[in-house]
């Protein structure tokens, strides 16, 4: 549970400083933008950036979140291979 627990962490890390850099870089690119077309152009570019990166997170904490999880929201019988409450028991 740790490992999963630590591996989420360093996504979430990971796209972070990922995002940062990119801030960074459309700043830059903002600063040099020479109309205001191009600072719509560079704008768009930097959300469409932004959001793939959120759902990518999301998604992947999304995946580890089902997988420390899975266990608790399967119901006990089929946990232990026992019949379901109203099954035919013989």
């Amino acid at each position: 549970m740790s490992r999963a627990a630590q591996t989420l962490g360093i996504t979430y890390a990971d796209s972070f400083k990922t995002a940062f850099d990119d801030l960074g870089a459309t700043s830059r690119a903002l600063a040099a933008a020479r109309g205001p077309a191009e600072l719509v152009a560079v704008q768009a570019a930097y959300l469409n950036r932004a959001g793939a990166r959120a759902t990518a997170r999301s998604a992947a904490a999304g995946d580890m979140i089902l997988g420390l999880t899975g266990a608790f929201l399967r119901p006990k019988a089929a946990l232990d291979g026992a019949a379901r409450p109203g099954s035919a028991q013989t």
